[in-house]
């Protein structure tokens, strides 16, 4: 478990696991992730961490935000062995340990992909959906082509 600087990589990482799992981040998606990633950075609110078994092989990364005694889970990836190795279990509990002085709160910001909302569940979160609010306001010929 170690400290790491370079989001660049870690992101290319989950960007090519998205890819396989065809989920639908564009490129421009990813260049803001950079972006904010890079900014934050430079404001020491920019949380890289990861697991590599002792020969140095990579298992798995975290991309966090934190503000506000806040850590926001934004990327997290796994190597094929460090999913057989459950290495993101390894790797979340040492990041609670290492902050549970400093963040009030983990949040992992949760997941429309089944596999990664079921392990978020296994840390027992407490859930809190937000909402969303749809409004149409366009004239009502205009309201039947966009609903």
């Amino acid at each position: 478990y170690k400290a790491e600087t370079n989001y660049k990589t870690i992101i290319q990482n989950y960007r090519d696991q998205l890819k396989l799992k065809k989920a639908p981040l564009s490129s421009s998606d990813f260049k803001v992730l950079q972006q904010l990633c890079e900014s934050l950075q430079l404001k020491s609110k920019l949380v890289i961490r990861s697991v590599y078994l002792p020969d140095k092989t990579w298992l798995a990364s975290a991309v966090l935000f934190y503000d506000a005694g806040r850590l926001y889970n934004m990327v997290n990836c796994l190597s094929t062995e460090g999913r057989l190795k459950e290495a993101n279990y390894f790797l979340y509990d040492n990041i609670i340990r290492e902050f549970s002085q400093q963040a009030e709160l983990l949040d992992f910001e949760g997941s429309d992909l089944a596999a990664v909302a079921s392990f978020y569940k296994k840390m027992q979160p407490e859930n809190q959906p937000f909402y969303f609010v749809k409004y149409n306001d366009l004239p009502p010929l205009l309201k039947i082509l966009k609903p």
